[in-house]
């Protein structure tokens, strides 16, 4: 726990180094469970700080360890973050194969594997201008609220993004600003930042 609240609001590349080594360690004991848990937190942890060299490599190895373990979900959620890094870095086709993964081989459709692939998938048709990027945007914002912010902002700025590409950024207010207030009074400089420019 200490080692991914470095990630996210302490010394991110420290937080990295914490989990390499105690993913090393679960491979010498020969622990599949903590192998998981450490490859699932430097992925997502290190996705959000923008660590994606890191966050790339450990999910790439998250999914073939949970495919050896028949561990679904982790796959799943390793496969959404892939979708998310790789949205932002502008691979979008790579995000679109990896969140149309998720929705293919889940059954979780009210998880934070698939809010968080398919509000990557909604981003790159936004951005492509593709049907249905919108709909399924608004749709993971609204749903969305009842996880905690983390897994619900990225759905949020899209929706916000999605107003301002069309020249009425007012219309994203409605839960950009609540979600907003809301990081203010967290730990993490990624939702504030992100919102935050929104926001502007």
């Amino acid at each position: 726990l200490d080692a991914c609240l470095h990630i996210v609001v302490g010394d991110a590349r420290r937080g990295v180094e914490r989990l390499t080594h105690l993913h090393r360690k679960a491979e010498e004991m020969k622990d599949p469970g903590r192998v998981a848990v450490a490859l699932s937190m430097l992925g997502s942890g290190g996705g959000e700080a923008r660590l994606y060299e890191d966050a790339s490599t450990a999910l790439a190895e998250s999914v073939r360890h949970g495919l050896a373990h028949d561990e679904d979900y982790a796959v799943a959620y390793s496969r959404s973050w892939q979708a998310r890094i790789a949205h932002e870095q502008g691979r979008w086709d790579d995000a679109v194969k990896h969140a149309e993964d998720v929705a293919r081989t889940s059954t979780h459709t009210e998880g934070i594997a698939h809010l968080t692939a398919m509000s990557a998938l909604g981003r790159v048709r936004v951005r492509r201008g593709d049907p249905g990027g919108a709909s399924l945007l608004e749709e993971l914002a609204t749903s969305g609220l009842q996880h905690e912010l983390q897994h619900v902002w990225n759905a949020i700025c899209g929706r916000a993004e999605f107003h301002w590409l069309r020249d009425r950024p007012d219309a994203g207010l409605d839960l950009l600003r609540p979600a907003y207030e809301q990081a203010l009074d967290t730990d993490s400089e990624w939702a504030r930042g992100e919102l935050g420019f929104w926001m502007w």
